[in-house]
């Protein structure tokens, strides 16, 4: 359903116990991971709006630049950006992530940030996380048509 290289969130777990070992994606419409699981799981409806706005205000962007509605693709540029903002705080709210953040603060006494970040575990492995090249894209995305938006006479 998803590709899941093109995640906007990825999780990266080399672990030496072999309880978990690959990497996971998490989109705004789902999570999946690399390690045999096919199932998308949901990750709650904030992650869902954010990925619902951003793709319905591109595409009403790429409808006002057509129509040569200035005004309109600027507003929906916008929502574009207002939709990547969504998911980044609803990233920060998810409870999982904020206890898997605070048990490798308890662990190693650093503290973390739910957009990236790594940390060698010892014998529970290594652990990364960090925004995916879905979110990347989306951004590249959001500054094309803005600029295209803004150039257009």
């Amino acid at each position: 359903m998803l590709e899941p290289s093109l995640g906007w969130r990825e999780v990266t777990v080399e672990n030496y116990l072999a309880i978990f070992d690959g990497a996971g994606y998490i989109s705004p419409f789902g999570y999946s991971s690399n390690t045999g699981n096919s199932n998308i799981e949901f990750y709650g409806p904030l992650l869902l709006i954010a990925g619902i706005l951003f793709l319905l205000s591109s595409l009403c962007a790429v409808i006002s630049a057509i129509k040569e509605k200035r005004s309109y693709s600027l507003l929906f540029a916008i929502l574009m950006i207002g939709g990547l903002g969504l998911f980044c705080y609803g990233l920060t709210v998810i409870e999982d992530f904020e206890n898997i953040l605070e048990g490798l603060n308890f662990l190693t006494g650093a503290n973390y940030t739910v957009f990236f970040g790594s940390e060698n575990l010892g014998a529970l492995g290594f652990w990364a996380w960090r925004l995916g090249n879905g979110f990347f894209i989306a951004i590249g995305a959001f500054i094309i048509t803005l600029i295209g938006t803004l150039l257009k006479k």
